[in-house]
């Protein structure tokens, strides 16, 4: 396979040269942010038979190949992007403005895919904007509208098509007799945790296996006005979900929604914080799960993204996660993303490439890289090769497409950037977001990288805490582990930068 490796120093440019590659030619790029990185690369990479860099960072590599041409299999090719003279023999050369399909059908023709050259013209920015343009600066969470930027989409709903429900359009869970009998949607019990007394003005149901079906019993009738004490005695005896008559779904979903996201105004302390984006995290999987997505869960989907912004900010993040996590019950899914999302954001501080990362990217990735697993069950297994071959054919395909169905899922809800749906996609470590790699990947952004090992962590980790008492020393234990194991490139570094944190707090 061709070995090309990128460096321009912009996040945006090696996006683009890297999925053009891959998608015209299934080219695997590996991407690196700077001149000592990609060395560092080169230095164990003998095959690589292309480099594409930007005209500023061209010469110290023209220095390498060079001084090193005995260590390369082959004539090493660069591609420059920009201007600069050079005695370097294997080299073209790319305008700043050219046009992308150029630009990647050129890199076909160094690589022998193409015929012949590429003749570029500058085109005007009237006409064509620069391919190659500034990243955007970050934008905090509080300031995003995570929102298709439609026209008034007040009361529109979203029904979304998952890759893993093999192209047909998902519905809401729906259960009933297609011939007649009534249809019932289910309500994750979550928006009944701390429902005040009041009103409601339709049927409640609960569901009962009765011989090859079900059968649904009113448990709250319309009109009645239900008290604190009744809910809790519902929830306890309860499972996991009520039921509304599909005619009165549209009302039930916007009062509760309604009493669901007031939780967020009345948050009084950390641990009641963490207990309610635990909850919103199951009440978004039952969303991904079931296909569709209205403004209300858009709500919910901002208002967790700044609630976990406010933790990580808060003083001693960390410390206070693991009280909350042996305080509360928190599902093993929200546990585990805002875990890896707090020690992501405490390592990645230490590298150059993080000056590209921004906030709401890290955040995203985060809370979604898992939402399309359904369940804590499948969240839980999926880390596990020895787990994942337990499981029924119909979990497996879920598992092995849950990164795809995240990231075109995540398209659906915001359009500002390609690029957070396409971290979440390569999650973990397969540019296509279809199954699990059988080594480590290195054609992979360092932040990709960095989520690998962190993620590892936390499930070694979260194994680890259901066995014994949370200590520093085990929580050191398993970094070396990490250590060991991770020992190339982003992957080695992050695993020493976690250590360190680690041993200091």
């Amino acid at each position: 396979m061709t070995q090309i490796l990128v460096l321009t120093e912009d996040q945006k440019v090696n996006s683009v040269i890297q999925n053009g590659l891959f998608e015209k030619y299934g080219t695997e790029v590996i991407v690196r942010n700077g001149v000592s990185e990609a060395i560092s690369m080169l230095d164990i990479l003998p095959a690589i038979e292309m480099i594409v860099c930007r005209d500023k960072l061209a010469p110290r590599i023209f220095d390498y190949l060079i001084k090193n041409k005995e260590n390369f299999e082959s004539d090493v090719k660069v591609v420059v992007l920009g201007e600069l003279e050079s005695k370097y023999p294997h080299v073209s050369f790319i305008p700043n403005k050219a046009n992308f399909q150029k630009v990647i059908a050129h890199l076909g023709f160094v690589m022998g895919k193409e015929n012949s050259p590429q003749i570029f013209e500058v085109e005007q920015p009237q006409t064509s904007p620069p391919v190659f343009a500034p990243i955007p600066a970050p934008v905090e969470v509080q300031e995003e509208i995570p929102e298709n930027e439609e026209e008034d989409n007040s009361d529109k709903t979203t029904v979304f098509r998952s890759p893993l429900l093999e192209k047909k359009p998902p519905t809401v869970k729906k259960t009933g007799d297609p011939t007649g009998s009534p249809v019932y949607i289910a309500i994750s019990m979550k928006y009944f945790l701390t429902l005040p007394e009041t009103k409601m003005d339709f049927n409640l149901y609960s569901r009962v296996k009765k011989g090859e079906g079900f059968e649904y019993n009113v448990k709250i009738a319309s009109g009645t006005k239900i008290a604190r004490a009744d809910l809790d005695r519902m929830l306890v005896r309860g499972g996991k979900e009520l039921y509304v008559a599909q005619e009165d779904y549209k009302k039930a979903n916007e009062l509760l929604s309604g009493f669901f996201l007031d939780r967020f105004k009345r948050v009084s302390n950390i641990q009641e914080r963490m207990q309610l984006n635990s909850d919103s995290y199951e009440i978004l999987l039952d969303v991904f799960k079931n296909g569709t997505l209205d403004k209300y869960n858009v709500e919910i989907i901002k208002e967790v993204l700044k609630s976990m912004d406010f933790l990580l900010k808060s003083p001693n993040p960390l410390e206070a996660f693991l009280v909350g996590l042996k305080n509360t019950k928190l599902s093993y899914g929200y546990a585990h993303s805002y875990m890896g999302c707090l020690l992501l954001f405490a390592v990645m501080g230490k590298f150059s490439w993080s000056q590209d990362q921004t906030r709401n990217k890290i955040l995203y990735l985060a809370l979604f890289h898992d939402l399309a697993l359904n369940s804590d069950r499948l969240i839980k297994a999926h880390h596990s090769p020895a787990e994942r071959a337990k499981l029924s054919e119909d979990d497996l395909a879920v598992v092995n497409g849950h990164a795809d169905a995240a990231a075109a899922i995540l398209e659906t809800i915001i359009k500002s950037s390609k690029e957070v749906p396409s971290i979440v996609r390569e999650h973990h470590g397969m540019r296509n977001g279809r199954g699990f790699p059988e080594s480590l990947s290195l054609g992979i952004s360092p932040l990709t990288m960095s989520y690998i090992v962190i993620e590892d962590f936390v499930t070694r980790f979260m194994e680890k805490v259901e066995k014994e008492e949370i200590t520093k020393e085990m929580m050191v234990a398993i970094s070396e582990e990490l250590k060991n194991k991770y020992v190339k490139l982003t992957y080695a570094d992050v695993a020493e930068e976690l250590q360190k944190f680690l041993k200091d707090r």
